[in-house]
């Protein structure tokens, strides 16, 4: 009998401060295959201002990918 294997739908993303604590934080739901959905972006309250939020969100969209075919919304 074959099984299909699962895949997590979802993509996490953070960035901690030197302490270790979360600051700020992304998610993305994927079928890993042709669609990707930017849905959640965080920023602690006391790290914004700080320049944190652009180079998360370019880590996310720049994340290497096995599938370069991935429809973004």
């Amino acid at each position: 009998m074959a099984q299909l294997a699962r895949r997590d739908p979802h993509l996490n993303f953070g960035v901690y401060d030197e302490a270790g604590d979360l600051c700020a934080y992304a998610r993305v739901v994927t079928d890993q295959a042709t669609f990707a959905w930017f849905c959640d972006v965080y920023l602690d309250r006391d790290h914004r201002g700080q320049g944190l939020g652009l180079p998360l969100v370019r880590a996310v969209v720049d994340r290497p990918s096995s599938s370069r075919s991935l429809r973004c919304s």
